[in-house]
């Protein structure tokens, strides 16, 4: 039979709580409200559901209730820490970026200087390599001027030398005509 509101209930509760207040808030499933009027300091004595002429029971009502109050807590402490580690692993995900990019920048700037000091290097190289072409050039250039054994030559030998010079030239110029006609 439904509750017909007698008030029954509320004289024989143990703990001076509105149990038919409870009963209507927990067969609605309004578990705010319920903890309102103080569902949990129900201790389940079973008074009330004894002297309700209608027989309601209501113990096991304010058991759901606080069942559902549990689990809805549970689910809530779950979701708080689903959402505490989902915020956490953000972060560590975050820093980690960070991190790759500082490392990725210290890393260029590490291959620039190193880049710069090669390129100074081959530069350096490159200069005493061609210092060194330009003595060697010079080098052969004051050895084909300067002939060997000259300076104390007789007119006939000086005349030998000039003779051999000019056949040199001539076979030079037509030696590389040949080369060019090939």
């Amino acid at each position: 039979m439904p509750c017909i509101r007698c008030g029954e209930c509320v004289k024989v509760c143990p703990a001076q709580l509105l149990p038919q207040q409870l009963y209507w808030y927990a067969r609605s499933h309004d578990f705010d409200r319920i903890q309102e009027y103080n569902l949990f300091d129900c201790i389940e004595c079973g008074c009330c559901a004894q002297v309700c002429p209608s027989h309601i029971p209501l113990v096991q009502y304010y058991r759901f209730a606080k069942t559902e109050i549990w689990a809805m807590e549970r689910d809530k402490q779950k979701a708080d820490h689903a959402r505490e580690r989902h915020e956490f692993h953000q972060y560590r995900m975050e820093r980690k970026k960070q991190e790759d990019e500082e490392r990725k920048r210290k890393k260029k700037e590490l291959l620039k200087k190193t880049q710069g000091k090669e390129d100074s290097e081959a530069d350096t190289k490159q200069a005493a390599i061609e210092a060194a072409m330009a003595r060697v050039k010079a080098k052969r250039n004051d050895q084909q001027q300067q002939k060997k054994n000259v300076d104390n030559l007789t007119e006939k030998q000086q005349q030998a030398l000039s003779e051999v010079e000019q056949r040199r030239q001539r076979l030079g110029k037509t030696g590389s005509s040949n080369e060019d006609s090939n």
